[in-house]
């Protein structure tokens, strides 16, 4: 007796689809979304049906569904078939854009035509007209019967998430449980692939039946048809060949992104992650390389096909499709808005020049403690002077080039930091973390069409911005020297795998860097300690040297400030106000971006009388400079800084003509740039020249001239001699030397260690 086969119970294997079709019901919320679209109603009137009217008339290519107004709907208007709506289409978004697709169709069908003129008719409303009389000629339905709906749509939809489920998450966070809802994903964009034509549905015409054949491509790769499968051809028993028409094929733009997790969201010992995101549509070309971006999409698997997917693995490759994209920080037109602009003018109402400018200069970093005149040198590189060019060719930049070079610990890569953060186009790199390339452009092959593409490095990211270099003095010359052509012709020319072209870099350069030796040694001459070459110091408008000496005085202001900004003394923003008023300490990051794009539409002009004035300071620099060890290199090039730093300064104000002052703040910032240098070298000079014994000698006259006395006790002198790393030895040899030569007597005690000397 054969063994009984166990019962197939279809309900224990198919339990889990049974229960995924009770929760997504397609067709019935296609029903519900079409209702929501023809009642919901907000302030404004009927929202989404203003949507359609501007689709069907051609003023819009955008229908946008925020789903927080479906769940306002569920709440107040209590629809039974709207229930639970929004949850099922943030966890199928990819099925219910297609379903709303649909419903959108029927409404902008049953909407009425726009007059005669309103919009242009192109080449595919000749087509699906000349098809839908092709049609009813031969007794079938509706045009639409037989042309694919992505052909007859001029729209795409763009589900925003709900409030809760809005939170932004990183390219880490997207797990397996991410696929296939609607998520919202934050990220740097470190590359941007040509904008290309994408096809979506592809037109045949058959040679022997003239019939229009219509192949929608879904994914990335398409196998085009080749034999007519019209019933007219099958009913002839004749398989006519399909001639391709181009001009007939519906495409839509394409772009590639590379979106990589910020840095502080990167944990300790591991390497940053990217993802690979699609733009589409009127979305292509919105995203620059180097901004941040926040993305909501689809995280969608990327599976292989062809013969590769006999070898697939079970774990698949995902990408992110794009539904609509939003910039983190704006740039500096964007920001400039009709509030914007009403907020500076009423600081400018409130405040002269002269406090305006100070407070401006104080919010920048306030955490760290005086520079003044460093963060005011900033506050003109973050505004700029007038960019120059004429129709001959010539072009003469308005950016100002900054480096700060300085002991450790003087807060130079905070400075870079915040400049870069405040900045809506920047980048933040090091110099031994960068290369030639990295800063440049590099070539590589493109990943459908093989072709050798460029991708732009830091200097080309951060057009129209600012580029901080860190470390700068530890970067190889090699790559050093490809930033040369940047700093000045604010170009990059590029001769790589048969690529020739000119990229534009049009960026400030801000470049903090060590000295030689790790910290300034007064012993040595600048040019030693700098260890920069000539031909890159000069294209810096500015160099300013930042040490680090030891002052009782400035040492407590420090420690009290330092001790207060980790109190929460200092440092906090006012962001009800964004501290417009006069008592607010500081004005807010957002305002300062405000301000500054307002002051970036400014263009002060040189007036004559000024001009005396900037060829006086430009000679008495060059003057300044002959037949002395060159501290900084002054060529016609610090002509063009003076320039540059008085209109930055002459924006600062909100003024319109480059003044008298500014010339003259603009030589104040600069000599104050040169002033430890030179005080550096004369305290060398002075090293240098005075040996171990002049030092004691001259330790012991100010003493006596301080006690007015012919005795002077050596205990007094001790702690400078150790300043000074002056040992036991070398006073000994200055006492015996000026004892001989009978200037004093040196008193000893028992043990004969000297204890004073006694003038004679």
């Amino acid at each position: 007796m054969a063994a009984q086969q166990p019962e197939f119970n279809p309900v224990k294997k198919v339990g889990l689809a049974t229960g995924y079709k009770n929760q997504f019901r397609y067709i019935e919320d296609e029903e519900a979304v079409s209702e929501f679209i023809k009642e919901y109603r907000d302030i404004t009137g009927k929202k989404y049906m203003h949507q359609i009217k501007d689709i069907k008339s051609r003023k819009s290519d955008v229908f946008t569904v925020f789903l927080d107004d479906i769940v306002e709907c569920e709440k107040h208007l209590q629809h039974e078939r709207i229930g639970g709506l929004a949850t099922r289409i943030e966890c199928s978004t990819m099925s219910y854009v297609e379903h709303i697709s649909r419903a959108v169709d029927r409404l902008v069908k049953d909407e009425e035509e726009p007059p005669e003129g309103t919009y242009e008719r192109d080449a595919f409303d000749f087509l699906i007209k000349q098809n839908a009389e092709r049609l009813q000629q031969q007794g079938h339905g509706a045009a639409e019967s037989s042309v694919p709906s992505d052909f007859l749509r001029r729209y795409r939809v763009v589900v925003h998430p709900t409030k809760e489920k809005s939170r932004q998450r990183q390219v880490r966070q997207l797990t397996a449980d991410c696929v296939g809802k609607l998520t919202v994903l934050s990220g740097m964009c470190i590359s941007v692939s040509p904008q290309k034509p994408r096809i979506l549905v592809s037109t045949y015409v058959c040679e022997r039946c003239n019939e229009c054949i219509y192949q929608e491509v879904v994914g990335m790769k398409y196998t085009p048809l080749s034999l007519c499968p019209s019933p007219i051809c099958k009913a002839n028993a004749s398989r006519g060949k399909l001639v391709f028409e181009s001009r007939a094929s519906k495409f839509t733009e394409y772009q590639e992104l590379r979106i990589q997790e910020l840095p502080q969201h990167v944990p300790k010992g591991c390497v940053p992650r990217s993802m690979k995101v699609i733009l589409e549509g009127s979305m292509v070309g919105t995203v620059p390389p180097g901004t941040v971006v926040n993305v909501t999409g689809i995280l969608l698997p990327d599976p292989k096909t062809g013969s590769s997917a006999l070898r697939a693995s079970v774990a698949t490759r995902t990408y992110f499709k794009a539904l609509s994209t939003s910039l983190e920080k704006k740039a500096y037109g964007e920001i400039l808005t009709k509030d914007a602009s009403d907020k500076v003018h009423f600081v400018r109402s409130v405040m002269d020049d002269a406090s305006m400018v100070d407070k401006l200069v104080k919010s920048i970093a306030p955490e760290i403690y005086g520079m003044e005149d460093v963060k005011k040198v900033l506050a003109c590189q973050l505004v700029g002077g007038v960019n120059l060019s004429r129709d001959d060719g010539m072009h003469l930049r308005g950016d100002l080039n900054i480096c700060l070079m300085g002991d450790p610990g003087v807060a130079k890569s905070q400075l870079l930091r915040w400049v870069a953060n405040l900045c809506p186009r920047s980048v933040f790199t090091t110099g031994k973390g960068s290369s030639g390339v990295g800063l440049t452009a590099s070539v590589s092959i493109d990943e459908h069409t093989k072709e050798a593409v460029l991708e732009g490095g830091a200097l080309v990211i951060s057009d129209k911005g600012i580029c901080c270099i860190d470390e700068f003095d530890k970067m190889d010359q090699n790559d050093r020297t490809a930033i040369h052509e940047v700093m000045e012709q604010q170009t990059i020319n590029i001769a790589k795998g048969g690529i020739i072209t000119t990229l534009n870099a049009r960026t400030s350069i801000l470049a903090a860097a060590n000295p030689k030796f790790g910290r300034w040694r007064v012993k040595k001459s600048p040019t030693e300690n700098i260890n920069l070459p000539a031909s890159l110091l000069s294209r810096f408008d500015v160099l300013w040297l930042l040490l680090d000496k030891p002052d009782d005085d400035r040492d407590r202001m420090l420690a009290k400030h330092v001790t207060s900004v980790h109190m929460g003394n200092i440092g906090e923003q006012v962001s009800e106000n964004y501290g417009l008023y006069p008592k607010d300490p500081f004005f807010n990051k957002e305002f300062l971006r405000q301000y500054i794009s307002y002051c970036k539409t400014l263009e002060p002009v040189l007036l004559e009388s000024v001009i005396p004035s900037i060829q006086n300071l430009y000679c008495e620099i060059r003057a300044s400079e002959q037949g002395t060890d060159a501290t900084t290199y002054t060529t016609p090039r610090t002509l063009l800084a003076i320039l540059r730093m008085s209109q930055a300064l002459a924006r600062l104000r909100l003024g319109t003509t480059v003044t008298e002052n500014d010339v003259r703040e603009a030589s104040r910032l600069m000599s104050k740039s040169k002033e430890s240098i030179l005080e550096s070298v004369l305290e060398g000079n002075a090293q240098r020249r005075e040996g171990p014994v002049a030092q004691i000698f001259e330790l012991l006259k100010t003493e006596r001239t301080r006690t007015q006395s012919t005795r002077t006790d050596l205990s007094a002198i001790q702690d400078k001699l150790a300043k000074k790393k002056l040992t036991s030895e070398h006073l000994e040899s200055c006492l015996q030397r000026y004892e001989a030569s009978c200037v004093f007597n040196v008193e000893r005690n028992k043990a004969g260690v000297p204890v004073a000397v006694t003038w004679v």
